[in-house]
């Protein structure tokens, strides 16, 4: 029975090992002699249909496992992606993607293999996509956060100001989550910031200011 019991424990204490075993991760590097556009990879995105998207400083790469296929803006044909400089690539619930630019905010259209244009919400680029749980779009940018009017193509701004403590704390948006209470929270550049969409109302958590 002893030795039943130290083959069982033997056998347990051997599981975690075996089980780190049987998943080492194997890479494959993928480059520029691929075919992707540029070395420097900024955003990736696996879409519902299984392709594989790169966002570059020199166009967006669609990689369906075997090859790539790139897009980037062209001045002679105004479907083209706005600007080749790509900062994010998000999927929306409908399985549309939304990809962020130097030049703004483009739609890709499946279809037709191109891209409608939305624009640039502020003076620069956009930078990160989020769609929140009522469908809302939003874009963050150096300028501010903006939530995006599909119908209108017109977008609502949010900007800080100084003589508003609820509003932003910083114009520089660097990612939008939301929580199950359906609140956003905004990283800028000068501290993480709660938004309530009932109120519109902003709450600023800044670094060190709620350490004990």
């Amino acid at each position: 029975m002893k030795k039943f019991i130290q083959t069982i424990l033997l056998f347990i204490l051997a599981l975690p090992f075996a089980e780190a075993q049987r998943f080492i991760p194997k890479f494959k590097r993928l480059n520029t002699n691929d075919g992707l556009s540029q070395g420097h990879v900024v955003a990736i995105l696996k879409d519902a249909k299984g392709f594989m998207w790169f966002g570059t400083d020199e166009g967006l790469n669609k990689y369906d496992g075997y090859r790539f296929k790139v897009y980037k803006s062209d001045p002679d044909d105004t479907t083209s992606l706005s600007n080749s400089f790509v900062f994010d690539v998000k999927e929306d619930r409908s399985g549309r993607l939304w990809v962020a630019t130097a030049g703004g905010l483009d739609l890709f259209d499946r279809k037709n293999d191109n891209f409608i244009h939305y624009g640039s919400p502020g003076k620069g680029s956009a930078r990160t996509i989020f769609q929140d749980s009522r469908a809302n779009i939003w874009i963050g940018t150096a300028d501010g956060l903006f939530k995006l009017d599909e119908k209108t193509k017109k977008f609502k701004k949010y900007v800080h100001r100084d003589t508003d403590s609820t509003s932003i704390s910083n114009d520089f948006i660097y990612r939008v989550v939301e929580d199950k209470q359906g609140r956003l929270w905004i990283a800028t550049k000068d501290g993480l910031n709660l938004f309530n969409p009932k109120t519109e109302v902003f709450s600023c958590f800044r670094a060190g200011s709620y350490n004990t």
